[in-house]
Parts: structure tokens; C-alpha cells; sequence
């Protein structure tokens, strides 16, 4: 019994050290429902936020209908040289009732700036499947 506690003692010792060894430099990019208020968003609009571990943050906001907002499960973002293009994460509906209430999502765009230097230049574009208005 004491060599199966020794042996999964080991294990869970070497997948925490390597879980940690991860390094910074590692991590490119994400997209996220943003963590930030309105108040927050409203004071660093147009800005990149800066962070001490070589990380930026830019808060978009996106107002509509419903049906129009990203869908934070599929939202993604790429970045083809000097241009971030975020997808939406679906594609759009014409039979949609948008005249119905509105709605507004904040979004943050995670970068390392290590490997994004030039982050401050980037242009944003949107990928949204079938949509007239983003092309």
C-alpha cells in the first residue's frame, strides 16, 4: 500500500512540475469574455492594458441584438501580420429577430507582448460567416 501512495505521490510531483515549467514565451494569444466592467472598459477604450507578466489586454465591446453577439464558446481570434482577426464563433442568422432588445458583450484580446512587440499597431478586423456588415 505504501508503495502505491509512494508511486501516485511521484506522479502527481512530476505533472505539477511540469504544469509550472510552462513558460511564458509559450503562450501566444487568446480570446475571452472579458473579466473587466463597463466603468473599467469606458476608462481604456482604444487602449492596450499592460501587465507585469509580458501580457496586454484590449477590451472591445460589441452592441446589438442577441443573436448577434459572439458566441463565447466558439470566439477565436488569429493574427496575420500586422492584423488581429477575431471570428465571431458563428455564422449569421437573416431570419434573426433583431428588433427585439439589445445586448452588449465585452471581449478581451489576450497577447504576450514578447511576441507581439508591435501589439499597439495591430488592426483589429471581424470574421462573422454570411454577415453583410463585416466583410
Amino acid at each position: 500500500m505504501t508503495k502505491f501512495i509512494s508511486i501516485i505521490a511521484f506522479l502527481l510531483m512530476v505533472c505539477s512540475c511540469r504544469t509550472q515549467s510552462k513558460s511564458a514565451a509559450s503562450f501566444n494569444y487568446l480570446v475571452r469574455q472579458s473579466r473587466f466592467t463597463l466603468e473599467h472598459f469606458k476608462k481604456n477604450e482604444n487602449n492596450w492594458i499592460q501587465f507585469k507578466n509580458d501580457t496586454v489586454i484590449k477590451t472591445l465591446r460589441f452592441k446589438g441584438s442577441g443573436c448577434d453577439m459572439p458566441s463565447t464558446e466558439n470566439m477565436n481570434m488569429k493574427i496575420e501580420r500586422d492584423t488581429i482577426i477575431f471570428d465571431f464563433g458563428h455564422s449569421f442568422d437573416p431570419n434573426c429577430k433583431r428588433e427585439t432588445g439589445s445586448a452588449l458583450m465585452l471581449i478581451d484580446l489576450v497577447l504576450n507582448k514578447r511576441k507581439y512587440p508591435n501589439y499597439d499597431k495591430l488592426i483589429i478586423r471581424y470574421k462573422y460567416d454570411n454577415n453583410p456588415w463585416y466583410k
